[in-house]
């Protein structure tokens, strides 16, 4: 057995009785629940994989450590990712010359 399968059985051997009959009655159905959790699952699997960081672009999805930076107004949060300290410098210090700028134009 492939190991592709076996993590398959496995999973399926994890799955409680009432798991196991709720996936049936769902596959009888045409599946569309089991569907729309295997494709939300699999786009959060690619939004990882495809994660990079916001300055040089490199993968994050690798082992290791990268930082996150979250800011912005309650209603509209924005999340950037970055591969090293020297990344979030960079950027951080780009934030600070565009708010110095906005306080000059301010003052003319």
């Amino acid at each position: 057995m492939s190991m592709k399968n076996q993590n398959l059985k496995n999973l399926m051997e994890s799955l409680t009785y009432l798991d196991l009959m709720t996936l049936r009655n769902d596959l009888e159905k045409g599946g569309m629940a089991t569907r729309t959790l295997v494709e939300s699952k699999i786009r959060k699997k690619e939004e990882i994989l495809n994660r990079k960081c916001a300055v040089c672009t490199a993968p994050l999805h690798k082992e290791g450590t990268f930082y996150t930076l979250e800011f912005g107004d309650k209603d509209v949060r924005k999340k950037m990712s970055f591969c090293g300290l020297d990344c979030l410098e960079y950027f951080t210090q780009i934030l600070k010359d565009i708010q110095k700028e906005e306080i000059e134009n301010e003052r003319c």
